[in-house]
């Protein structure tokens, strides 16, 4: 079934990070992020060649219907 989400809109991170530059542990799918003071949610997390790339979702706005 379809949901209505009623002023509700996303905010959509992309981060490439190099490996060798971050101290903490790689983070999880799911898992909470704060960047900027804003609250996101881990998308998904890749690294290549060094590099980690982190998509990060994160949402605002009135409750859904």
């Amino acid at each position: 079934s379809a949901r209505n989400y009623d002023g509700l809109s996303s905010d959509n991170v992309s981060l490439a990070i190099k490996r060798e530059d971050m101290k903490e542990k790689l983070p999880a799918n799911g898992q909470n992020f704060h960047l900027d003071k804003k609250l996101y949610k881990v998308k998904t997390v890749k690294e290549q060649m060094g590099v980690v790339f982190i998509q990060l979702a994160g949402y605002r706005g009135s409750g859904a219907r």
